[in-house]
């Protein structure tokens, strides 16, 4: 995050750009984990919260003159002392983060569909955002030969299964969201549909008003806006309740259980993992957890981990739990609200599982 501040001295103004640059990081956070009905809600930030809940401040790329200071900040937060402030501040937050979505940005003019042609503003615009950050991240595509050679814009429009899955294999993707854009008379009419994710959501039209490049920077930034607060709806912690469930983990060796513990202790809902017993070919346990059981198995899936469902002649027997699979088939286009999804969710990849914390939810930063 770049700050630049100017006082009477350099020293001073360091000082003015860190305590700003340190107050601005923190509403970032806050907005970050909490639905956007609730941002008029959020705590101010005084020192005596800064200091309960900045880890630390890592500068770089200093410049000052006699009277200004510029430089850029990344700032990390406790993990835990930033939940509970949240909890104790009854405001409602998530800290799942889904798997990546690789978004596929079609411009449509005159009929004729473009996706890697250099004449599509609609893929350079989304190709100058970074939407990387946020609990539901959106990956832009390179555009080089292997993206060319792995689908077209025809394919992409007709939600060609097969080359949409090998494309999202490619980069890491859990998803892939293919936006036709079509200029209108009055602006931008953007079509959005999903293949392969786990959140219900139906094919989207909007219209974004305005012309040139600036209707395509802010389409593009309003459709990861709404993204990301229906990520943060489905994965909402209302205060610091937790519950626990005992789970079972079948393996052939113990790598397969150190494998899914460390899954678990990187999965942010997941408080804490009392072992129950350990053999050579099973595990039980009790997780402790914030949120609801379904809340719960959506974040272990963003994790790589598949909960199983429970035992309706037994409710109390663990539940399975083990490493998730890629879902066998196509990508299919997500249904309409309310209805079932026709092919299980894809699960994130290994590399991108949260470092474990001792507090079981990785340190957020703010950049």
């Amino acid at each position: 995050m770049p700050v630049d501040a100017t006082a009477a001295s350099a020293a001073d103004a360091r000082v003015a750009a860190l305590a700003e640059g340190t107050k601005t990081a923190y509403r970032m956070l806050l907005q970050r984990l909490t639905p956007r009905d609730e941002w008029n809600r959020l705590p101010a930030a005084d020192k005596s919260t800064l200091d309960t809940l900045v880890l630390g401040i890592e500068i770089e790329d200093e410049h000052t003159s006699t009277t200004r200071y510029l430089a850029k900040l990344t700032v990390a937060f406790r993990s835990g002392a930033v939940t509970a402030f949240l909890s104790q501040s009854n405001l409602p937050y998530s800290v799942t983060k889904a798997a990546p979505a690789l978004v596929l940005p079609v411009y449509q003019d005159e009929g004729k569909p473009v996706l890697w042609a250099d004449g599509n503003p609609w893929r350079e615009a989304w190709a100058a955002l970074d939407f990387t950050q946020g609990l539901r991240p959106l990956v832009s595509p390179l555009g080089d030969l292997e993206d060319m050679n792995a689908i077209d814009a025809e394919a992409a429009v007709k939600g060609d299964s097969g080359k949409l899955l090998a494309l999202a294999q490619r980069y890491g993707a859990g998803e892939v969201l293919v936006a036709v854009a079509t200029p209108s008379a009055t602006g931008l009419d953007v079509t959005l549909s999903s293949y392969g994710g786990d959140l219900t959501l139906p094919t989207l039209v909007q219209s974004f008003p305005g012309s040139g490049p600036a209707v395509m920077s802010n389409a593009a930034t309003l459709i990861a806006a709404q993204l990301e607060e229906k990520w943060k709806e489905r994965t909402l912690v209302q205060g610091g309740a937790t519950a626990s469930l005992d789970v079972r983990v079948r393996f052939t060796n113990l790598d397969g259980w150190l494998a899914v513990r460390r899954r678990l202790a990187a999965t942010p809902a997941v408080r804490a993992i009392d072992l129950k017993g350990l053999t050579t070919q099973e595990a039980d346990a009790s997780l402790t957890y914030q949120g609801s059981a379904g809340e719960l198995g959506l974040a272990l899936a963003q994790s790589g981990l598949t909960l199983g469902p429970a035992d309706p002649a037994s409710p109390t027997a663990p539940r399975d739990l083990g490493l998730g699979q890629n879902p066998a088939g196509a990508l299919t286009p997500a249904p309409a609200a309310g209805t079932q999804s026709p092919s299980p969710p894809m699960p994130a990849p290994p590399t991108l599982a949260p470092t474990p914390a001792p507090a079981g939810i990785p340190a957020q930063q703010s950049r």
